[in-house]
């Protein structure tokens, strides 16, 4: 201090009160404010959290009570003593030996080759195979030769077998259909309460038929639930129990209500309904609307079983399923784990929570806290247990801390710049007298940082004849000269931008300066348009190279423009060959439609062309849509590629498409089928191929 002017001595000690007096006010005002904070999210926590537990208790209630009133109507008990009566009838009735071939080939080709790639280990054809003559015979006629596939097998009424038990089914079947979509049940079961044999099922899963006493399903947890309410069948009471991995629907998680059906007053069955989790994840999540209920970018509610396993899905999961890997592989979850849950696309009864809160919700604990999750974040936490009908869950409403404590970390970073603006305003109050002879110099520093951080308008005069002056003459030479090479270099970026948009399709185009070495994506919905010129080699051989290049370059060139009135986009040209997809960049509902009138537009192109040079030229289309994956590497070169079924499928339809058709896949033709004509492709190979007729 002693070698310090009297001008320094008094900034360092106003400075230094200013600083000492702001430091304890900011950390008085930090302290209050993050108590503040904290206790705000806790109790929109727990005020979320118990709106959610409402939520899920009315649901539980709601389904088991509308099973309570479906098994006490008064045509349930009829219904269910004709169907057990006529699949009694059916005991002994012996399938043919091509028919039960037909059946163990639907088993071995349709349904163990989903369940092996669900469930762990190899699932045995005769633990799931059905016991009795009766469930074969049905099975086979509602299964094996059901003609919808597997999410559709509700539509069939009557198979046309003409068994006593077809009939019943056919009058209803349209009943307890309307009752299963009404309700939102997956699945809907008629079991006789004596023999414990499913006689009904709408879904038409291979447990339908089955014995749930002795039978191949007997251990699930639907076996278990029918043998309790089997003991004790009091009316009116529908007991339910919780999810397990269900073999016959694949081995997705399962949770089932059953009630016992009455008729002249006693029991003569049980309905039981099969709930997925998709409508109870619905009510945990809130439509998946998590920000709109307050729970910003980390939070969200979660249901936690005894198991200490999830019953809900996980917005982490849904919303980056890269990102949850990740977090899952640092927290050592094994990788079977993680990789079955993110292709199964869900965490229920898979991802282990076994958390502090978990433990302590699952024991009857109601608390609040700063724990770590099951991604090993740590996280603001409510939690309580879900006391329900025969179910024993705990619910957990959280938010990650950095985003519950972001609040405070901005107040903080203010008050930083709050603190900084004080500091500079004594200074300058302080200064501004003793150091007016050096207010040019800070005049030119500050230019030339704000040149710097890239303002090009800064002008640096040079009024001044002094040493100040040739300084600023120097760095406006300077600035001039870079914004010179500046321009330049804009110049050179732009042109770069145009020619990317030439090559490639308009989002990849603009998003490759911006990305990885290699970029790969699926797109869910795309057309893609596979056309061929075909006579430019015959031309070739007639006429010179240039009127041939000209054809080409013009037949491009049209192409192009029909590509952009109908949102198609040229992928890339193979010489007289064009690929090109609608739905690549953005997703179009009707890029089927646009398609298939790109193709038509490019036809008549092809004509007027042939027509214009007077020469025979013809064009083949192939169109299919669906799933492609996008493959865009600028590692040396720069190469834009789709594939996946899509591409394969429209490159065969051109290959099977004569001079002047177009040739369609069976999704495109389903899909335009109301609004142009189509004539199916004879042969063996080109099943499923259309050619799209003249005419609309």
């Amino acid at each position: 201090m002693a070698k310090l002017s009297i001008k320094s001595k008094l900034l360092v000690m106003l400075l230094g009160v200013s600083l000492g007096s702001i430091a304890l006010v900011a950390t008085l005002n930090y302290i209050e404010s993050y108590k503040t904070v904290q206790t705000s999210v806790f109790a929109q926590l727990t005020s979320l959290r118990a709106s959610r537990a409402d939520a899920i208790e009315q649901y539980v209630e709601t389904i088991t009570s509308e099973l309570e009133v479906l098994a006490d109507s008064p045509n349930m008990g009829i219904m269910l003593s004709e169907l057990s009566a006529a699949f009694q009838a059916l005991a002994g009735t012996e399938l043919e030996p091509e028919a039960l071939s037909e059946l163990e080939t639907f088993y071995d080709d349709q349904f163990l080759p989903g369940l092996d790639a669900m469930v762990e280990g190899t699932p045995e054809f005769l633990s799931v195979f059905p016991e009795s003559d009766a469930a074969r015979y049905l099975q086979y006629h509602y299964l094996a030769r059901n003609p919808y596939p597997r999410d559709k097998r509700i539509q069939v009424d009557d198979p046309g077998d003409g068994s006593d038990y077809s009939r019943l089914h056919d009058q209803w079947h349209p009943v307890l259909r309307r009752i299963v979509n009404g309700f939102g049940y997956y699945d809907l079961f008629l079991i006789d309460i004596v023999s414990g044999t499913i006689v009904y099922s709408t879904a038409k899963e291979v447990d339908f038929g089955t014995n749930l006493i002795a039978g191949p399903h007997s251990q699930s947890n639907l076996g278990r639930l029918f043998r309790t309410v089997q003991r004790n069948p009091n009316r009116g009471a529908a007991r339910i129990i919780d999810f397990e991995h269900y073999r016959p629907s694949i081995g997705a998680p399962a949770m089932f209500i059953a009630a016992p059906v009455f008729a002249r007053g006693r029991p003569v069955g049980i309905v039981a309904a099969q709930e997925s989790t998709a409508a109870l994840d619905r009510v945990v999540t809130g439509n998946r609307q998590w920000e709109r209920d307050g729970l910003g970018k980390t939070g969200e509610t979660v249901l936690i079983g005894p198991d200490y396993l999830l019953r809900s899905a996980s917005r982490f999961l849904i919303e980056d399923p890269e990102a949850y890997a990740a977090d899952q592989r640092a927290i050592r979850t094994p990788e079977a784990t993680i990789q079955r849950i993110v292709q199964l696309g869900s965490p229920i009864l898979e991802q282990e929570v076994r958390t502090v809160a978990a433990e302590q919700a699952l024991r009857g604990q109601t608390a609040t806290g700063v724990i770590v999750d099951y991604r090993g974040r740590e996280i603001l936490g409510s939690w309580a247990p879900l006391r329900l009908r025969d179910l024993d869950w705990a619910i957990v409403g959280k938010i990650d801390l950095d985003e519950a404590y972001a609040p405070i970390h901005r107040l903080a970073r203010n008050t930083l710049v709050q603190t900084l603006v004080i500091l500079v305003v004594i200074t300058v109050l302080v200064m501004v007298l003793a150091n007016s002879f050096v207010r040019p110099v800070n005049d030119l520093i500050s230019r030339v940082r704000r040149f710097g951080a890239g303002d090009n308008s800064v002008e640096f005069d040079d009024d001044s004849s002094d040493e100040i002056g040739d300084l600023a003459k120097s760095f406006r030479e300077l600035a001039e000269s870079a914004r010179k090479q500046t321009g330049m270099i804009e110049e050179v970026s732009r042109e770069n931008e145009r020619l990317l948009a030439n090559m490639l399709p308009q989002r990849y185009a603009q998003n490759l300066p911006h990305g990885s070495e290699e970029a790969r994506e699926t797109i869910p919905e795309v057309s893609v348009i596979f056309a061929e010129l075909r006579g430019l080699v015959e031309i070739t051989r007639s006429q010179s190279a240039d009127v041939c290049v000209s054809i080409l370059t013009e037949f491009l060139a049209a192409a192009d423009r029909a590509a952009r009135r109908h949102d198609a986009e040229r992928v890339k040209t193979m010489g007289d060959t064009y690929l090109a997809a609608v739905g690549l960049s953005s997703p179009l509902l009707d890029h089927i439609p646009r398609a298939a009138a790109f193709a038509r537009e490019l036809r008549d192109t092809v004509a007027t062309i042939a027509q214009s040079h007077e020469v025979k030229l013809d064009l083949i289309v192939g169109i299919s849509a669906g799933p492609v994956i996008t493959n865009l590497s600028h590692d040396r070169e720069l190469m834009f590629q789709i594939w996946g079924e899509a591409v394969i499928e429209a490159d065969f339809a051109r290959d099977e498409a004569e001079l002047g058709q177009i040739v369609v896949t069976g999704t495109v033709r389903e899909a335009l089928a109301d609004r142009y004509r189509f004539e199916r492709m004879a042969g063996e190979k080109v099943v499923g191929l259309w050619i799209l007729a003249d005419g609309e």
